[in-house]
């Protein structure tokens, strides 16, 4: 079958300027997320151990999308950029990090341990949902379920304004990418001080790399986008190169583990070759597939990450609580089935509504929450008189990025 260049991606929701591949690499991330979290409820049998490789590169392989999706903004829309990001992907992270919360609380202080605390069980559940929400607020490895998994919001966001602060103090590019090298470098070394830091900053350090990464390897997935063929040239050399890495980790030669959330890094050398190898590996096939009839639900998944995000783990570890009490056994599809779906339907009805959308898919929710009626004109009403007074269009470039749905995109 020829591979052929894609463009026909507007097809796809009429968006020309989406580019789908990176909608479909984030959905084949966020499957291989939800996949391996089911190794941490109920581990994998000696026949999936190899699905743990999946670890070396999923959350690595977003932050390089989330790189080969951002836009400088212009000096003068710096503040405006950074504020419109950080208000689509806080106002989504508080309203599900509260609303599960809240649940978990309900669910805890309905059980015998504890109503039998000495204190009122309201002024306990106040208090523990108080605590719940600093962590929440605290971010990083403090996070426990059912939000455990929200960490990577705060730490992109962190992320995206340490490289927008770099990219204005330095003017050469090769010099950004030597500061965030040393970034990553420090990174490593606060995560190995088993240094607790808010957002997980050390993380932060060690992603800025690879979104670096993305951000500077733009023109070369977008030329291999143009150009499938040149696929021919680079995966077979990428598949030896990404095989003999797994050799050499079996066979004891070399040693490397990646676990973001908890700052888990081996080492730094490795961190800059792994994950990147695998990460093209994952666009490339990504360009494949978005001329396949995969396309377009894999896009659909990709558009809609942010609730897959934060509802698989409830939903799948409720799933096998109550699946068990019927002695029936969850197996990983199981798991990633529901807690993929369930989202999606979620999302599907979110989309529906403007403000739902905003608050829990960060679609626009800047717009909607701080300058809901920038884009139509302000109204002035004197006496009996309306006057309609156009209104500056103050919107950053941000590509209604391909990002992490966290739609707006954000991821």
């Amino acid at each position: 079958m020829q591979i052929t260049a894609f463009n026909t991606a507007s097809s796809i929701s009429g968006d020309k300027s989406r580019l789908h591949y990176l909608d479909i690499a984030r959905a084949l991330s966020i499957i291989l997320v939800v996949l391996n979290h089911y190794d941490l409820v109920l581990p994998f049998s000696p026949a999936l151990k190899a699905l743990s490789y999946f670890e070396w590169f999923r959350m690595p392989t977003f932050f390089i999308i989330s790189g080969l999706l951002y836009n400088f903004p212009k000096k003068t829309k710096t503040s405006e950029f950074l504020k419109n990001k950080a208000i689509n992907l806080l106002v989504p992270y508080f309203a599900w990090g509260m609303l599960l919360e809240s649940i978990d609380t309900i669910i805890y202080v309905s059980t015998e341990s504890a109503t039998s605390y000495s204190e009122n069980i309201f002024l306990f559940a106040g208090k523990l949902l108080a605590y719940k929400l600093s962590v929440l607020a605290y971010g990083g490895h403090l996070l426990k379920p059912p939000v455990m998994t929200t960490w990577y919001i705060l730490t992109l966001l962190l992320t995206i304004g340490l490289f927008t602060a770099i990219k204005l103090a330095v003017k050469k590019d090769f010099m950004v990418v030597l500061v965030a090298a040393v970034c990553g470098w420090l990174g490593i070394l606060l995560s190995r001080a088993n240094t607790d830091l808010p957002w997980n900053f050390n993380v932060a350090l060690v992603a800025l790399v690879y979104f670096t990464m993305g951000y500077y390897s733009k023109d070369f997935i977008r030329r291999i986008n143009q150009v499938p063929r040149l696929m021919l040239y680079l995966v077979p050399p990428s598949v030896f190169v990404a095989a003999t890495l797994i050799k050499l980790h079996q066979t004891g030669v070399i040693h490397f583990k990646i676990t973001m959330f908890t700052g888990d890094f081996s080492s730094y050398a490795l961190c800059l070759i792994i994950p990147p190898v695998f990460s093209f590996l994952v666009l490339c096939l990504s360009i494949v597939l978005s001329n396949s009839a995969f396309s377009k639900p894999l896009c659909f998944i990709g558009r809609n990450t942010l609730p897959i995000l934060y509802l698989h783990w409830a939903i799948g570890t409720s799933a096998i609580a109550i699946l068990k009490q019927y002695n029936i056994e969850t197996s990983p599809l199981g798991w990633s089935a529901l807690g993929i779906s369930i989202p999606l339907l979620l999302a599907s009805y979110l989309n529906k509504n403007a403000l739902l959308a905003a608050m829990f898919l960060g679609k626009n929710s800047s717009r909607i929450f701080i300058k809901e009626h920038s884009d139509a004109c302000t109204t002035i009403t004197r006496e009996h008189t309306q006057v309609l007074i156009p209104t500056k269009k103050v919107i950053s470039r941000i590509p209604v990025e391909n990002e992490l749905s966290l739609e707006n995109q954000t991821y």
